[in-house]
């Protein structure tokens, strides 16, 4: 990762806050990733599709498809550059992080939408902190507990900053799969603006 292309200091701008309930990070994060993009789903409707009370938490596998089931596209992001380049492009990216140890899990979701590397921070809201300016270094680590397991959430007609072609197509195809098969096409459509060869 080139540092150099990140001097400049970028904040997401209108990024909405959740105050999360006890347990619903997941619920809550997902919730102000899908206002932010003008989807006014509440947060108790979003906790019925992906908060699971017996684990009181939420499944990586039910925040994707839950993010489908709106006729969105859940692109995976694993990498420190590749959160960095999506957040730069405007694309704020969902995070799970272990809090904790790696024997002594604390796992918790949070929305990253800014950096500042001049400060070595980057700047998220999780939990019941809005605007949270955290060390760098400690949130990679965090996120490398989770194993860097992150999301970004785009219309059917945007493409992702980082993600592949194959990346693309697979989110397309998880749109099918929840029979959301307009938004499908427009998302194949869309690939063929950046990789006119492909399909």
């Amino acid at each position: 990762m080139s540092l150099q292309e990140f001097q400049k200091p970028i904040r997401i701008s209108n990024v909405p806050f959740i105050n999360q309930q006890v347990g619903q990070c997941g619920p809550a994060t997902l919730t102000m990733a899908l206002n932010y993009l003008g989807n006014g789903i509440s947060v108790d409707e979003v906790a019925q599709q992906v908060y699971t009370p017996g684990m009181k938490g939420s499944l990586q596998t039910d925040m994707v498809t839950a993010v489908r089931r709106q006729g969105l596209l859940a692109i995976p992001i694993d990498s420190l550059d590749s959160l960095l380049r999506e957040v730069s492009k405007g694309n704020p990216v969902i995070v799970f992080e272990n809090l904790a140890l790696s024997w002594f899990p604390q796992w918790h979701y949070a929305l990253v939408f800014g950096y500042d590397l001049s400060k070595e921070t980057v700047t998220m809201h999780s939990g019941s902190e809005k605007n949270k300016e955290w060390d760098i270094r400690k949130f990679e680590r965090s996120w490398k507990l989770g194993d860097y397991w992150g999301l970004v959430i785009l219309p059917a007609d945007q493409l992702s900053a980082t993600a592949s072609e194959l990346v693309h197509a697979n989110a397309a195809v998880g749109l099918e799969q929840v029979g959301k098969k307009e938004q499908a096409l427009t998302a194949y459509k869309t690939m063929l603006s950046r990789w006119s060869t492909s399909l």
